[in-house]
């Protein structure tokens, strides 16, 4: 048998996970002969002290690769009136549900800040609004002098479209497992600026293919990374071309099929 685990042991805490705690978790995953890792990371954090199971193997999530290439197929600027971009706007996208978890609340805090050094800045959540904590964030957005700089777009279902057409993408997220999010920016060739969670550095080599913001020093260090790629465009221009290179070589499909090979070939011998 064999089990998938997508989270951190950081992703089951009480303040992130109220229905699911580590030891639920790791109790589940010692059930079954094999258990599938996001990242080595992943692997070391929840077998320090939770999962006993030794037979594990590594495999990266995939993304939905012909839609990217799709995508491809036109310049991002053919999607700015489709998606209520402007030309003139810096547009940062943040995908994922909104929730504690994945840390709008970070860069709500520091809007103020942000737009002192970026004031053409427009910040595009996309991702459904759950729960009370969530339609508390929506609602100080939604009666603040922001509002203008900020949409909530909700759920979508052409995520791959607003990443695209944006100018850089930014996950502030206290925990996460692997984000599909990240590996389709970079599949795209854009700029991911996320924060230090679990297993990111095996997937983005900071300042080359990306950035990775240190949480417990954030509301420093993200005015820092935003108005550096902001006005450094050929800086930028590099880390979006490092960020597709980084993608095909250790994250495509074709890498992780092999992989998935492997581990039939392991399972079908014993």
């Amino acid at each position: 048998s064999v089990v998938i685990i997508h989270g951190s042991p950081d992703g089951y805490t009480p303040a992130n996970s109220p229905l699911y705690s580590q030891k639920n978790v790791s109790d589940i995953l010692n059930e079954f002969d094999y258990v599938v890792y996001l990242s080595k990371a992943n692997f070391k954090s929840w077998t320090k002290k939770l999962v006993s199971n030794s037979n594990h193997f590594i495999i990266s999530n995939s993304i939905e690769e012909d839609e990217v290439q799709s995508i491809l197929n036109y310049d991002k600027n053919y999607y700015y009136s489709s998606l209520n971009f402007k030309e003139d706007n810096f547009n940062v996208v943040i995908p994922g549900s909104v929730i504690y978890v994945k840390g709008q609340d970070l860069i709500i805090n520091n809007i103020e800040k942000i737009l002192a050094l970026i004031p053409n800045i427009h910040i595009h959540f996309i991702g459904g609004i759950r729960g009370e904590w969530a339609t508390n964030l929506l609602d100080y957005v939604m009666n603040s002098k922001y509002i203008n700089c900020m949409t909530f777009h909700g759920f979508v279902n052409n995520s791959l479209e607003f990443i695209y057409a944006a100018d850089l993408i930014l996950l502030p997220s206290r925990a996460e497992g692997q984000p599909l999010a990240v590996l389709e920016a970079m599949a795209l060739g854009k700029v991911v600026v996320t924060t230090n969670y679990e297993g990111i550095e095996e997937v983005i080599d900071n300042e080359k293919s990306g950035f990775i913001i240190d949480l417990d020093n954030f509301d420093d260090l993200i005015l820092d990374v935003l108005y550096q790629i902001y006005t450094n465009n050929e800086q930028k221009a590099l880390i979006e071309s490092e960020a597709k290179i980084k993608y095909i070589k250790d994250f495509s499909i074709a890498k992780q099929k092999e992989k998935i090979i492997i581990l039939i070939n392991e399972i079908t011998r014993n």
